[in-house]
């Protein structure tokens, strides 16, 4: 171990349980949000030429929805390493129970539309 390990180690082991929550919650937002401003310039690069095609529509009227989805992805993927009391895991389950199906239904709701939508053109 290098000593630039050992001191970061040593600085971590130091750090509150609240601070280092609130911290990688903090990462894995921020990770989110970098991660899905490089999807959607993907998407629209390689959609750019159609701006009227459905693939267009489509990544233009998910953004917001995947960006939300991306959040909750990387929320989920950092609670274990979260030190919640059983009352906090409770609440985390029961929003989680929630959320996760309001955004499939956004989903739904958002690719019917731009399959209508596509068929009306």
């Amino acid at each position: 171990m290098t000593g630039w390990n050992r001191t970061v180690q040593a600085w971590w082991h130091d750090v509150p349980g609240w601070l280092s929550g609130i911290l990688y919650v903090a990462g894995a937002v921020a990770l989110a949000l970098v991660a899905h401003r490089v999807v959607v310039w993907a998407a629209r690069r390689a959609t750019r030429g159609r701006p009227e095609s459905s693939a267009a529509l489509f990544v233009e009227r998910i953004r917001k929805l995947l960006r939300w989805l991306m959040i909750v992805v990387a929320l989920a993927a950092v609670q274990p390493a979260l030190a919640l009391d059983r009352a906090t895991a409770t609440l985390w389950a029961r929003a989680a129970a929630l959320i996760v199906p309001g955004l499939l239904g956004w989903a739904a709701i958002v690719g019917a539309g731009t399959v209508i939508d596509a068929m009306i053109r």
